[in-house]
């Protein structure tokens, strides 16, 4: 008896642990109720863990996060940590917050 092995076929039935294209995996823990109901609720509605999460974070963020979107808040933060800094006094003998910032001793 011969034994054939096909790897095109045995590619295709193992599973992925890249992310695809444009996307990037994520992996979180979760406590065990959790993970079940997700799990469960997908199967009710006939969808994946994937599309249950990634509707909630869209819900969260908002529909339409682009790169150009987190750069602006980030430099909002960014913008509001400085101001914050340059209200704080400098101690003596130390260089100031703002002259930290700027890369000055």
């Amino acid at each position: 008896m011969k034994v054939t092995f096909d790897l095109d076929d045995a590619i295709q039935e193992t599973r992925v642990f890249n992310a695809p294209e444009g996307y990037r995996r994520l992996t979180i823990n979760l406590k065990e109720d959790l993970h079940k109901k997700i799990k469960l609720q997908a199967v009710q509605d006939d969808t994946t863990v994937t599309d249950i999460i990634t509707d909630l974070l869209e819900q969260y963020f908002g529909t339409a996060i682009t790169f150009k979107d987190i750069e602006e808040q980030a430099n909002k933060l960014f913008d509001a940590e400085v101001r914050k800094q340059i209200k704080t006094p400098a101690k003596r003998g130390r260089p100031s917050k703002l002259s930290q910032l700027r890369g000055k001793k």
